[in-house]
């Protein structure tokens, strides 16, 4: 074999190789064609593949292009009236401040170790009035009864006056801080 045809055997899509190998013989089945037209074939398979992953991402520009979307109309709404009211103790906070200091026992181990207790509770207030789902949000962590004692308390309170909006009684939460101090 000759030096160039040596060079263009290893070369797997070079023409010099196929006629090495279908020298005089099985040109006429096909493969010959194959492998001669290969080069050619990838290329055209390769600018196939781009130009449909170019329409594919050009996609959404066609079809807002020949589909447009209705415009979107904006309303404009005018709030006239807004009657918010929420939940609150009958008589107001003063009433509850004074509801709590008749009710409330102040733990005697907090008491004895001259621990000032604060909680904030988070409760429902139904419709109804009905207090339900009181948990506390923030606590004195070194008196813990204090937290048991204040949701007690809360628990035992009378019903509230429900929260409103627009005239009607609605549920709603509320948050109510109750701080005490030893003396």
């Amino acid at each position: 074999m000759s030096e160039s045809l040596m060079n263009k055997w290893d070369q797997v899509q070079s023409p010099g190789r196929n006629e090495l190998v279908f020298a005089d013989r099985f040109k006429e089945y096909g493969a010959y064609q194959i492998r001669s037209q290969f080069s050619k074939n990838q290329s055209l398979a390769t600018l196939i593949a781009l130009s449909v992953t170019a329409l594919f991402a050009a996609m959404p520009i066609i079809v807002e292009h020949f589909f447009p979307k209705e415009k979107e109309v904006k309303t404009q709404l005018k709030v006239t009236n807004i009657d918010d009211v929420k939940a609150n103790f009958p008589g107001g906070e003063a009433a509850f401040r004074s509801y709590v200091e008749g009710e409330f026992q102040y733990p005697p181990r907090c008491y004895e170790e001259g621990i000032n207790g604060a909680v904030l509770l988070r409760f429902a207030v139904d419709e109804a009035g009905r207090i339900s789902r009181v948990q506390a949000i923030e606590e004195t962590k070194s008196c813990p009864e204090f937290t048991t004692e204040a949701i007690r308390v809360l628990k035992k309170s009378p019903r509230w006056v429900p929260g409103q909006n627009n005239g009607t009684f609605l549920k709603s939460w509320r948050e109510i801080p109750i701080k005490l101090a030893v003396e």
